[in-house]
């Protein structure tokens, strides 16, 4: 296995649940919609920065 597979392997449970949340705070009737500068938008990128930290 090489190194990039095994980041892959290691981290995609990571990036898995990091975009089943953003998933579920944008959800819409559309799909997974964030209009810029909108509270849902404010309310994902808060998400993703409270995870990076």
């Amino acid at each position: 296995m090489t190194a990039s597979q095994r980041f892959r392997q290691q981290t995609a449970p990571f990036a898995q649940s990091l975009f089943d949340e953003v998933r579920k705070l944008s959800r819409s009737q559309f799909g997974v919609t964030r209009l810029g500068y909108s509270e849902t938008e404010t309310r994902v990128m808060k998400h993703i920065e409270s995870v990076a930290m």
